[in-house]
């Protein structure tokens, strides 16, 4: 029971549900806004998947209630998808990516709704074609493969996305408005919002343009990587580069390659490039084409 600093019975019912929510203490009216701000947020829906399995959480409203997307299907597979509403439909046959055709549904009333793709005997294939993802698009009239703006609007639809280690996404995710995503990649995200973004632990090298526009809260880095591309980073805006996973060598030194200073060229100013300890910090500072962003190198306890 929040212990009672108002008077209004009201404003005292939402004070017990914010705690309940964050487990916080008591509050005074002015600290609520702030208070239901960081509240932990999730997602209503299991993202769990199997290795063979593609979920997407998608929200429609009542000025557009359908999806549009498209994938992949190799090997030729079996892919039943799952609309979230009750309705399921099966997918045969052998196409790739670019020319599948777009499969919609169109949902009865606004919300959110849990798409679940499932493939057997075969492999599923999600992604983009050209600049655009194919997860959803809309209808495409002058062609499926067209280079249109207006799609960026369409992928505004997907809101979280998880997939499975069989599943290949060919062309990365791209220029999708902001997206929550649970599985980690070693492919490109370019001029998407992403609020956590962990790479593989077998990548060895970002490669060029991987992260080029991209927005994050976070960014990941494995201890596997040992190189790091020109332009790997190109114009990103990413608040946290953890290299915390990141150790010195057995010389005491960095054990990554930083091709040339344009990997991060452009880079948001605010970018923090975190390390576990000072130690690490410094030696990063002093690394080849990496020491130009020596103010922007931090250690954990620092920040």
């Amino acid at each position: 029971m929040a212990t009672r600093i108002i008077d209004d019975t009201k404003l005292q019912n939402i004070a017990v549900a914010i705690q309940a929510k964050d487990n916080g203490g008591q509050m005074t009216v002015d600290e609520m806004p702030g208070r239901i701000e960081n509240i932990p947020s999730g997602s209503d829906f299991d993202m769990t998947v199997t290795d063979n399995q593609v979920k997407m959480v998608i929200e429609v409203d009542d000025y557009d209630l359908s999806l549009w997307t498209r994938f992949g299907i190799g090997d030729n597979g079996a892919v039943a998808v799952y609309w979230g509403d009750g309705a399921v439909e099966n997918f045969v046959g052998d196409t790739n990516l670019e020319h599948a055709p777009q499969r919609k549904h169109n949902y009865q009333r606004k919300g959110r709704y849990l798409v679940t793709e499932t493939v057997e005997n075969g492999k599923i294939i999600i992604g983009a074609v050209g600049h655009y993802s194919t997860l959803s698009e809309g209808p495409l009239y002058n062609g499926i493969n067209i280079e249109d703006e207006l799609r960026t609007l369409y992928n505004s639809k997907i809101k979280e996305l998880a997939f499975g280690r069989n599943v290949s996404v060919l062309g990365g995710l791209r220029n999708i408005p902001f997206l929550k995503l649970y599985s980690e990649i070693d492919f490109y995200i370019y001029q998407s919002v992403v609020d956590y973004i962990k790479i593989k632990n077998d990548t060895h090298t970002l490669i060029s343009y991987m992260f080029q526009d991209t927005k994050a809260f976070r960014l990941k880095i494995p201890s596997s990587i040992n190189l790091i591309k020109s332009y790997a980073f190109m114009r990103a805006a990413i608040q946290i580069i953890d290299f915390t996973n990141i150790s010195l060598d057995e010389n005491e030194e960095f054990p990554i390659t930083i091709e040339s200073t344009s990997a991060f060229m452009g880079m948001s100013n605010s970018t923090i490039l975190l390390f576990a300890t000072q130690e690490i910090a410094e030696v990063a500072k002093t690394v080849t084409n990496l020491s130009q962003l020596a103010s922007q190198i931090k250690y954990v306890g620092e920040v």
